[in-house]
């Protein structure tokens, strides 16, 4: 199993299986995520001065079909504990 991050599983996945194909899987990813933010939507924080951070793990299986293993509620506080925090930080920075 490879990890890749979000844009360098983009370029490729555009390098070698095309941009259509790849806008597919990324417009799927998309919508998975916001089918399950509607499903927690009225267990979410309402507060306009302050915001949450969500972390996804999805699997994208050999037909490029994603798969939400997790959704982690809690990122910061996952990412101190799995000593996550500096590699991780790029992908914040990406995010805000």
């Amino acid at each position: 199993m490879t990890f890749l991050h979000y844009s360098n599983l983009r370029l490729y996945l555009e390098g070698t299986r095309g941009k259509a194909v790849t806008d597919k899987l990324f417009d799927e990813i998309h919508w998975q995520i916001v089918m399950s933010l509607k499903a927690v939507s009225g267990t979410m924080a309402n507060d306009r001065h302050c915001f949450e951070v969500y972390g996804y793990d999805i699997i994208v299986d050999d037909k490029l079909k994603p798969w939400l293993i997790e959704v982690i509620y809690d990122i910061f506080g996952r990412m101190r504990i799995m000593g996550k925090f500096l590699i991780k930080t790029d992908t914040l920075i990406e995010l805000l």
